[in-house]
């Protein structure tokens, strides 16, 4: 099952506030703190399907899986955030 847009875009704004751009991860199940219970499956699908379509990052590190922001998709998941969101990220595009 498809994850919906908006949980998405949470998800990456989520990781956007935390600045988890490339090098810097946090563990999978830290993702989901913050968010109401009772859509931790449909965050769970969420962040399967950013996974999938490579705007985020996984890795192994100390026995746990950690997940940061692909940086090579910088401006797509910026454009995702402020379409749903519907605000301007003030912050310098990367070319």
């Amino acid at each position: 099952m498809q994850a919906d847009e908006d949980t998405k875009a949470m998800v990456l704004h989520k990781m956007m506030k935390h600045r988890l751009w490339g090098g810097k991860h946090t563990e999978l199940r830290n993702l989901k703190k913050g968010f109401d219970p009772r859509i931790y499956k449909e965050v769970d699908r969420a962040i399967s399907t950013l996974t999938k379509e490579r705007f985020i990052i996984t890795a192994i590190k100390t026995k746990e899986i950690h997940v940061s922001l692909n940086p090579r998709k910088y401006n797509e998941i910026i454009e995702l955030v402020e379409k749903y969101f519907n605000i301007k990220i003030l912050v310098p595009r990367k070319p």
